[in-house]
C-alpha cells in the first residue's frame, strides 16, 4: 500500500502491483507500460500525465481519483471504475 506517497515520474514498468491500494499518492508522469494493476485502487490520487499503456486495469478503482486519461483500446479496462467529474 502507498499512502500520501510522492511518486512523480515513477516508473512501474511491467510491475505486478495487483490489489495494491494507492491512498491520496501523487502519481504525475507515473510510466505504468505494461504493468498489472488489476483490482488496485487508486483513492484520490493525481494521475497528471500518467502513461498507460498495455496496462492491465482490470477492476482497478479509479472513481474518485482525477487527471488521468486512459485509451481503452491499449488497456484492458474490463470491469475497471471510473467517475465522469
Amino acid at each position: 500500500m502507498f499512502e500520501n506517497c510522492i511518486l512523480k515520474y515513477a516508473q512501474f514498468l511491467s510491475l505486478p502491483l495487483k490489489e495494491t491500494k494507492f491512498i491520496k499518492c501523487d502519481l504525475q508522469e507515473v510510466d505504468l507500460t505494461g504493468a498489472n494493476l488489476s483490482s488496485c485502487v487508486f483513492d484520490e490520487c493525481n494521475l497528471f500525465g500518467a502513461i498507460f499503456q498495455r496496462t492491465n486495469l482490470e477492476k482497478a478503482d479509479f472513481s474518485s481519483s482525477f487527471n488521468y486519461i486512459i485509451d481503452p483500446e491499449n488497456n484492458t479496462i474490463i470491469k475497471a471504475k471510473f467517475s465522469l467529474t
